[in-house]
């Protein structure tokens, strides 16, 4: 779209301004300070977001929300496989995909229902997981979402993988 563009930070916010002088605009990863508030609160909730999505007509898999590992099992029993996401958190934390069996889905409960307190238990789609941004009604840029992973070298720590990882 021709807008002039830098990166201000890359910690856990990753700044970018688009634009210069009076029309300068800041955008984090997900949020600029244009989006409304109601907007921000609803988004932020993955309940509530499906909910809207659903009643607009946009295609949602099946889900349920909940805070008990009965609640999560009985749904997961008719939709294996599954993923399990914090109703509030974002950028991905929480998120565990691709869970198979009830073994594997009560030891992910154990864990995520002592972090948050409501997740959502979702039909699991093997798909390629796209980020789009949209600034001011204009597709900015669109990038692939990529699960971390590491190879091994033979010699260097996982800590060493790791940080030459986050260099790239």
């Amino acid at each position: 779209i021709g807008l002039p563009w830098k990166i201000i930070s890359r910690d856990n916010n990753f700044v970018i301004q688009y634009g210069e002088g009076a029309r300068l605009r800041l955008m984090t990863s997900s949020m600029s300070e244009l989006d409304s508030p109601i907007g921000t609160r609803i988004v932020s909730n993955k309940a509530i977001t499906t909910q809207y999505l659903k009643r607009l007509g946009y295609p949602v898999q099946p889900h349920v929300c909940v805070n008990t590992i009965a609640q999560a099992l009985k749904f997961a029993s008719n939709h294996y496989p599954v993923v399990v996401k914090p109703v509030n958190a974002e950028r991905g934390e929480g998120v565990e995909v691709d869970i198979r069996d009830e073994r594997e889905l009560r030891i992910i409960l154990q864990v995520s229902l002592k972090k948050y307190k409501s997740i959502i238990v979702e039909k699991y789609i093997s798909a390629v997981d796209y980020r789009l941004y949209v600034f001011q009604g204009q597709l900015v840029w669109a990038h692939r979402r990529v699960p971390p992973s590491l190879m091994g070298d033979g010699t260097s720590t996982i800590l060493e993988l790791l940080n030459a990882e986050n260099v790239k």
